[in-house]
């Protein structure tokens, strides 16, 4: 769940998550680092990795509204 527990709004997602490996990882990375250069210090770290995430359902909710803001959207079938 992704959300700010102080104002009540939360994202529930679910989905399928791929690794990125090769050519595509270091595609991708330098698409990354370049729009966040102050992450640069994590591309020598062999720790860091990066994924595709594919969402398949995801709920939103606002319970600081009156009445509740809630929606969902399904992906896929």
């Amino acid at each position: 769940m992704i959300g700010g527990w102080e104002n009540s709004v939360t994202v529930q997602y679910e989905g399928m998550a791929r690794e990125l490996e090769g050519d595509e990882a270091a595609r991708l990375a330098g698409r990354f680092f370049a729009r966040h250069p102050g992450s640069e210090h994590f591309a020598a770290d062999p720790r860091t990795r990066f994924f595709v995430v594919a969402p398949t359902w995801i709920r939103y909710r606002d319970l600081d509204a009156d009445p509740w803001d809630e929606w969902e959207l399904r992906f896929g079938g």
